[in-house]
């Protein structure tokens, strides 16, 4: 394959399909590589080591080796890898914090408004388990029709957040860098708080409710 003109060729030695050259989030390229000759129609702009253990306990030995094969070298500058990425992935980071902590913001206070909400609704229906119980209901039985009431409405919205999440995230993709807009963790982890809290909070005031002597409860309005 022709290298530096019509009439030269060199050997590959090795072909990277998504190579990114200046920057981590630029749009990959196909790149090929050929062995250094050394005969002055190339130069080496970086040397890549890949060494076990941290990066950092290796800079003193790399920088040595380069100088003793390069004494006229006024510096061998070695950096990790991630130093010299870094400066391209902060703002990304940056905006993943922000957007993390909105997400995080906003599933407190979604948790907190369906659990008063809850709460507050199976509250209202303790004239319905007074009448429940005195008609013969187990305890347990009003317990459970209440906490699968509450379960099956978180559960829908779950369902409609998860869907509108994964259309929005195929919206977004262009602005993700190194994560999919579809992570099963973060689907599940959305989609089980809102049920776990709807469980907990029909949960705590049927348990109460249930435990009132039926007599009043039939009293409570």
């Amino acid at each position: 394959m022709p290298a530096g003109g019509e009439n030269t060729c060199a050997e590959i030695i090795g072909v990277v399909p998504d190579a990114r050259r200046f920057s981590a989030v630029e749009d990959a390229t196909m790149t090929f590589y050929v062995p250094f000759s050394g005969d002055g129609n190339g130069f080496i702009t970086a040397l890549v080591v890949r060494p076990r253990g941290k990066p950092e306990d290796w800079i003193a030995t790399v920088r040595s080796a380069i100088q003793e094969t390069a004494p006229n070298l006024p510096f061998a500058s070695v950096t990790p890898l991630a130093d010299l990425l870094a400066p391209s992935i902060r703002p990304w980071r940056l905006g993943a914090t922000m957007f993390s902590g909105f997400a995080l913001l906003a599933l407190v206070l979604s948790a907190v408004g369906l659990y008063g909400v809850l709460a507050y609704v199976v509250t209202q229906r303790t004239h319905e388990m007074g009448v429940r119980v005195a008609m013969g209901a187990q305890r347990w039985d009003v317990q459970r029709l209440m906490v699968s009431h509450g379960v099956r409405v978180a559960a829908l919205g779950a369902a409609i957040g998860a869907v509108a999440g994964l259309v929005a995230g195929r919206v977004l993709s262009s602005l993700l860098y190194g994560v999919s807009p579809r992570d099963p963790l973060v689907l599940v982890v959305a989609a089980l708080v809102p049920v776990i809290v709807a469980a907990v909070a029909s949960y705590l005031p049927a348990r109460r409710a249930s435990r009132v002597d039926p007599v009043v409860a039939l009293r409570y309005e």
